[in-house]
């Protein structure tokens, strides 16, 4: 929860989830653009119910810095 609070992006380029969560919590709000994703995965790491988040020990993927997510004012066209 720190780390939510705080700012963290929890990796979530592959995350797989239950139906169960969806029905649960809902589907991502488009409405929130590029930042849908995250809303929703914050929105369930976030709640109060106990949850397991259970790992994949290997890196799977590299992602590079910047995109449409990762942009700034100081690089928008």
């Amino acid at each position: 929860m720190f780390k939510l609070k705080t700012g963290w992006m929890p990796p979530h380029t592959s995350v797989v989830v239950a139906t169960r969560i969806y029905r649960d919590f809902g589907v991502y709000d488009p409405a929130f653009g590029t930042a849908a994703d995250y809303e929703w995965i914050v929105r369930v790491l976030s709640s109060q119910r106990p949850l397991a988040f259970p790992t994949f020990p290997q890196q799977t993927l590299s992602m590079l810095v910047g995109g449409a997510s990762g942009a700034t004012l100081a690089c928008a066209p």
